[in-house]
């Protein structure tokens, strides 16, 4: 799920970086990779593989669209198992508060606007490892995927995401979007329906 949220905060970053200086985009990434670290556990600590290094591998591999673990070694930060020992660590409570704190700079960012239009989307991810209740079978890919619900608001001719939800197979899609209503209500953006 917060590869999901990075993916899209790293997105939008990218159209920033086509817009402006390269030191803005760099700060941003900084500003990201800040709020990444604080929010993983303290339990993330080791020799090579601290929660700000972590952090640092995440946002990489959201920029690069590539995997955390491979991304890590590559950049010889630690080889693939620390990280992947460490990602293990990351908790979908952890992932909550990520969201949450996605949502907030996010709705910073459209706070001029007047108005803005709500749009509710799901995003597959494929998906390599054990098949449990949140891996689907996308046929016309012939893969399995993860699949999540996203709210989004159109302003300034841009889409920014507010809210990501994880689906688990055997969830009404009814329950899913108001959940995702109630994020958007608890970071305080009224939705007329």
């Amino acid at each position: 799920m917060w590869g999901v949220a990075l993916y899209y905060i790293m997105r939008y970053i990218k159209a920033i970086r086509r817009a402006t200086p390269h030191y803005i985009f760099h700060k941003a990434i900084i500003k990201v990779t800040d709020i990444v670290s604080n929010v993983l556990p303290e339990s993330i600590r080791g020799w090579k593989v601290g929660r700000r290094e972590l952090a640092k591998i995440l946002i990489k591999a959201n920029i690069n669209m590539g995997y955390p673990a491979r991304v890590g070694e590559n950049a010889g930060i630690a080889d693939q198992d620390s990280i992947s020992y460490q990602l293990r660590k990351i908790s979908m409570e952890d992932c909550l508060k990520l969201n949450q704190i996605i949502g907030m700079t996010a709705l910073k960012l459209i706070k001029g606007s007047k108005s803005c239009i709500a749009l509710i989307d799901t995003t597959e991810i494929e998906f390599y490892g054990k098949r449990d209740a949140d891996v689907f079978y996308f046929p016309t890919r012939n893969r399995y995927v993860l699949r999540y619900m996203v709210l989004s608001t159109i302003t300034h001719n841009r889409v920014i995401p507010i809210s990501i939800r994880p689906t688990k197979r055997g969830m009404f899609p009814e329950n899913i979007v108001e959940t995702l209503v109630e994020d958007a209500h608890m970071l305080g953006l009224t939705l007329g329906l």
